[in-house]
């Protein structure tokens, strides 16, 4: 029997032995001729070239596997990965955990690290954000049959308070913002067509002309994406239609033709 982490050794019949271990994340098997004493010295050759390349026990740690990870994710389109690497170069990396093959992270690992994270001065919500990115590292490993269960389930996450309070206007204060004069007009109607339509302030800001159908029969905006970079609306890949009618159709209105102002005099000054 050999130790945990350092292959197994299965007789085959005869001079016949299959030898298994890990790389690269995967199970390598080789089956080899001759006795049981020349199987072992083989495998063992074979888990120090391996230990030498800084692959424990023959299987990936936390920080080999992170790393693999962080690329797949960010090829597949993550939105957020420079804050993910930051997270991982900042917050994971440097502790204990990182140093761990996949599959001995225990549930106690993960509360470590997000105990000595919370001593150091890391609020509750990047606390949070670290958990979910190794959880979804795990399950990543686990899609893989690298580990057989995720360790960060198990562990509670830090609970935080919102950074912002939403105040929700009365239509009485919305009529009385509609019709005082002497503030930044731009901010204003901007202010007014978020509330009238209950669009995002990313998907406002993702609107283009030819999305505008103010003057349509039934007007209605087409709302195709969240912000300038974005492909898609946050909740769904497919076109939403918002209806115009009330204040937001006054609200769409006053910046559809400070917008088309704002294109005009953007147009004289190539002329001149």
């Amino acid at each position: 029997m050999r130790p945990r982490g350092s292959g197994s050794i299965t007789h085959l019949g005869g001079d016949r032995y299959r030898l298994r271990w890990w790389q690269e994340g995967r199970r390598k098997t080789k089956v080899v001729h001759g006795t049981e004493d020349k199987a072992h010295a083989i495998l063992d050759k074979v888990v120090a070239g391996l230990a030498e390349q800084g692959n424990l026990g023959c299987r990936q740690t936390v920080k080999q596997f992170g790393a693999k990870y962080l690329d797949r994710i960010e090829l597949q389109g993550f939105r957020s990965i420079d804050a993910a690497r930051s997270r991982w170069r900042c917050h994971v990396e440097p502790y204990p955990l990182a140093r761990l093959p996949l599959d001995e992270v225990r549930p106690r690992h993960v509360r470590q690290l997000l105990d000595r994270l919370a001593a150091a001065g890391l609020g509750a919500q990047s606390r949070r954000h670290v958990a979910w990115l190794l959880s979804g590292l795990f399950r990543d490993a686990l899609e893989l049959e690298l580990v057989d269960r995720n360790p960060v389930t198990a562990v509670r996450k830090p609970t935080s308070r919102p950074t912002r309070r939403d105040q929700v206007l009365s239509v009485e204060q919305l009529e009385v913002l509609e019709h005082t004069e002497g503030l930044d007009e731009h901010a204003r109607w901007i202010a007014l067509t978020l509330a009238g339509t209950g669009l995002r302030p990313g998907e406002l800001l993702g609107l283009e002309l030819g999305d505008v159908r103010v003057d349509d029969e039934a007007p209605h905006l087409l709302v195709r994406r969240s912000g300038r970079r974005r492909f898609c609306t946050k909740t769904d890949d497919r076109v939403r239609r918002v209806e115009l009618f009330g204040l937001g159709l006054r609200a769409v209105r006053r910046l559809l033709d400070a917008a088309r102002y704002r294109i005009h005099q953007l147009r004289m000054r190539e002329v001149a």
